[in-house]
């Protein structure tokens, strides 16, 4: 038999007033919600935070609704429609490891897409806090990890850089090495979200080593960057690792405008459509794990 395979998408939870037990605890007991004519909840969750080899969690984000279906009278040899309630849509299996801040979920083609996943789970897990526990200031965002390979790519086509913007949070656990300085500083100064956005229209456009620092990293070498890593240029990084948004923009070498978003290359692999929620809990792991070791990552 054949094994049905689909695209899994890396991710970070960056949670704001929210522990990492608290947000497990919600993926656990899930609120449902409304968008448009579907229901949205969590289905089939195993919990093994507790599990001292490889602790996660498993579940599945559903998109159902009451709907028909054609079934036949036999008496009658007719065919009628019958409503059947909370009848599944689309499902995207995911499995979320403590260790990484790390979130793993299916592509579901036209149903659950890559853009579409993280606004509804955000929108659970925040409705569940509120709603059972009344935490009303949390925040709980779901990045994308770019691919630095398919990033390099799409941004040496920008030759000058006029614009770049991130919008970041502070890590828990991970940090990346080469954004370490600003990291230090979202800490000295308690913050929770940093905004920024810097741009030139000089002939030049902006002085910034971008370019340089994400060919290190995708070549490995990140041991030897020495340079400080400016402000901007920390935070596009720091977002391209998962812990924020960011987008650099300019104009490419015809004068055309570039416009390259963290989440335009993020990270991902094939792997099964109906997974052991153990194998993928291993394969994910095998992949946060490259990601930490080609971004020098540490605690």
């Amino acid at each position: 038999m054949r094994i049905r395979k689909g695209r899994y998408f890396l991710s970070r939870v960056v949670k704001i007033n929210l522990s990492q037990e608290e947000l497990m605890d919600a993926i656990c007991h899930p609120a449902i919600i409304r968008v448009g004519k579907y229901n949205w909840t969590i289905t089939d969750m195993v919990d093994k935070r507790d599990d001292e080899s490889l602790p996660f969690i498993y579940g599945k984000l559903v998109k159902y609704a009451d709907d028909t279906q054609d079934v036949v009278d036999e008496y009658n040899h007719t065919q009628d429609q019958s409503i059947t309630a909370n009848l599944v849509k689309a499902s995207s299996p995911f499995v979320y490891l403590s260790e990484f801040s790390g979130l793993c979920f299916l592509h579901v083609y036209n149903d659950i897409e890559s853009e579409t996943f993280p606004r509804r789970f955000k929108r659970i897990i925040e409705d569940s806090r509120k709603l059972k526990y009344n935490d009303l200031l949390i925040e709980c965002d779901v990045d994308a990890i770019s691919d630095y390979a398919s990033f390099f790519n799409k941004i040496i086509l920008i030759k000058k850089i006029t614009q770049i913007e991130a919008t970041v949070s502070p890590p828990n656990p991970l940090f990346g090495r080469i954004w370490k300085s600003l990291n230090d500083t979202l800490k000295e100064r308690n913050t929770s979200t940093l905004r920024i956005n810097e741009e030139s229209e000089k002939r030049e456009g902006l002085k910034t080593n971008l370019h340089n620092l994400v060919n290190s990293i995708e070549e490995n070498n990140i041991s030897n960057c020495k340079q400080e890593v400016a402000l901007t240029d920390a935070a596009i990084l720091m977002a391209a690792d998962g812990y924020g948004r960011g987008k650099v923009a300019g104009e490419g070498e015809n004068g055309e405008m570039i416009e390259v978003r963290t989440k335009d290359a993020q990270k991902s692999f094939l792997f099964e459509k109906n997974p052991s929620p153990n194998f993928l809990a291993r394969k994910a792991n095998e992949e946060f794990m490259k990601v930490s070791e080609e971004r020098k990552m540490e605690h």
